[in-house]
């Protein structure tokens, strides 16, 4: 079962809540959860559709721009050295994929 994000209305409290796909709901959609109301999040992390992951290094997409800890193209996108250096980002920005 997928875990998706949320957060709080009241706190800004962020939680993932599991749940079948089926019954996920749209992203930025309010809904109550155990007497609370929190709103549907995207997740942070998605990979370029367009990437093909053994082909190092990328331009991500998906990552804040002009990261620090990364050298960055013309745009600011950070370069992905390698699917190492993608986790070891992903881990420094607490991020997973989906």
């Amino acid at each position: 079962m997928p875990f998706y994000p949320f957060r709080n209305v009241a706190t800004g409290e962020l939680r993932e809540f599991g749940m079948p796909m089926l019954q996920a709901p749209r992203i930025g959609s309010i809904v109550t959860i155990g007497g609370n109301r929190y709103e549907r999040l995207p997740s942070l992390a998605q990979i370029d559709a367009g990437t093909v992951r053994g082909m190092f290094p990328f331009a991500s997409r998906s990552l804040p721009r002009k990261l620090a800890g990364c050298k960055h193209d013309a745009k600011g996108h950070p370069i992905v050295r390698s699917a190492r250096h993608q986790r070891e980002i992903m881990a420094r920005l607490d991020l997973e994929k989906d």
